[in-house]
């Protein structure tokens, strides 16, 4: 890919973009609906996708009800979605040849590159996962809000 000018600085996004972790998210949620006995109906959760959890919040509510108790249902999927990232986080595909700056595709060595997450740092970081994904060493330049 040309690019119009130099680029400066590439920034990768780990969520969804690097990782699969949309749709390990995507089964957790679910999981967690069915285990309590709430119809998911998969239309209605992508369109949650992207929003604040306010947002998410507020949209559950309106579907459930007022008497819904998110914090706990999404506490559960949160819980789920751990042990599902143990087992399954992945890659997605061309992912290391975009990380290699030896890749035509990248700009030269010298322009600077970190990858960012909504993820907490310490869980984004973890090097368990990170070794498993083979991308062990860009952690250092991972950014993180939490």
């Amino acid at each position: 890919m040309k690019l119009p000018r130099q680029a400066r600085a590439v920034i990768f996004d780990m969520d969804g973009l690097m990782f699969n972790t949309e749709t390990l998210y995507r089964d957790a949620v679910v999981a967690a609906a069915a285990e309590a006995g709430h119809d998911l109906p998969l239309p209605f959760y992508l369109s949650t996708i992207g929003m604040s959890i306010e947002a998410t919040r507020t949209t559950f509510g309106e579907r459930y009800g007022k008497q819904f108790d998110f914090d706990g249902f999404w506490a559960a999927a949160s819980t789920l979605y751990s042990g599902i990232v143990k087992l399954q986080l992945c890659l997605k595909t061309g992912v290391v040849e975009l990380l290699d700056c030896h890749a035509p595709s990248l700009p030269p060595r010298d322009t600077r590159t970190c990858s960012v997450t909504s993820a907490r740092k310490a869980c984004a970081t973890d090097s368990r996962r990170l070794s498993r994904a083979a991308i062990m060493p860009v952690a250092n330049r991972i950014r993180s809000p939490f």
